[in-house]
């Protein structure tokens, strides 16, 4: 027994790399790819949950609503005072072109008559960079290369940030909500704007490229007898002042082509030096109620 107890060793430490990865895989206790987003230990994939809710239920309503974080806290009451549609919610972190395509796709068999897009100018782009698993919206193609992609990046990356399901819930800020848990308010908020580049709110993500692809997709929805109605979020002042020009082009050319607008960045612009560089929810949450009590800036179709 003794001369086999070097190959039992060797066979254990072959075969626990084989084991923990195929325990991840099929369990998948983190919830990275397949798991319950509830008990995911990084941000949940609020997509999957929110899409699997309007895809079960979108008979309830005339159409949805997406955009960045920014977008998640437009209340969908205000604008079925406004335009008389129901719609739910389905705003999630970034919110790309690309994912906005991807929605329309997963909800074909839906009777969808209006779908509202939040633009941001310095957020909107035509890719899924980051975080390839997080940006499906739906659970099918979760077995692929960008899963095993996504799993190396949680496990390389020293700049992920750990949420819970819980702050999402509440629309608690995660920064106050590790406070009360860990007493770490310093190292994450340091941590947070590392991550989220607040030195850096002027680098214009925004193309003209990006535009023209959001155009190409309300074109062919309005094919389809779906109307569009874009809420224009507030952009920074100091980026205003320096893409001003490209910024005004390229949203002229969108107000054209939407059957309703909604500008929330017409006479408002957002302080280099605010606080929370990542969203201004407190600050855009009434202006929004504002604007809206008013009306759209235009609605094609009354």
């Amino acid at each position: 027994m003794t001369r086999f107890f070097p190959f039992l060793v060797l066979l254990a430490i072959l075969a626990a790399p084989g084991f923990v990865f195929g325990f991840n895989l099929v369990v998948d206790p983190y919830a990275v790819f397949h798991g319950l987003p509830e008990l995911a230990r990084f941000e949940p994939n609020l997509r999957i949950a929110k899409t699997d809710y309007y895809a079960r239920n979108c008979g309830k309503y005339d159409g949805f609503i997406f955009g960045s974080s920014r977008s998640e806290v437009l209340d969908p009451d205000w604008l079925e005072a406004q335009d008389g549609y129901r719609v739910y919610n389905l705003s999630a972190p970034l919110g790309t072109v690309t994912e906005l395509n991807l929605l329309f796709e997963r909800f074909q068999h839906c009777p969808i008559r209006i779908v509202y897009y939040g633009v941001d100018f310095d957020l909107i782009r035509l890719g899924t960079y980051v975080d390839p698993l997080r940006r499906l919206p739906d659970k099918d193609g979760w077995w692929n290369r960008e899963g095993l992609r996504t799993l190396k990046y949680y496990l390389t990356d020293e700049t992920i940030t750990l949420a819970s399901w819980s702050a999402f819930t509440s629309g608690e800020p995660n920064a106050f909500l590790y406070d009360r848990q860990k007493g770490t308010t310093k190292y994450l908020w340091q941590r947070r704007q590392k991550f989220i580049g607040c030195r850096t709110p002027t680098a214009s993500r925004f193309t003209s490229l990006a535009s023209y692809h959001l155009r190409s997709l309300i074109r062919t929805m309005q094919r389809q007898g779906i109307q569009v109605g874009l809420i224009f979020n507030p952009v920074w002042n100091d980026k205003r002042l320096r893409k001003h020009y490209v910024i005004m082009r390229e949203k002229e050319k969108l107000i054209e082509a939407a059957d309703v607008v909604y500008d929330m960045d017409n006479d408002f612009s957002v302080p280099q030096q605010w606080h929370d560089c990542s969203h201004f929810s407190t600050d855009i949450l009434p202006r929004f109620r504002r604007i809206l009590v008013h009306g759209p800036l235009y609605n094609r179709a009354q």
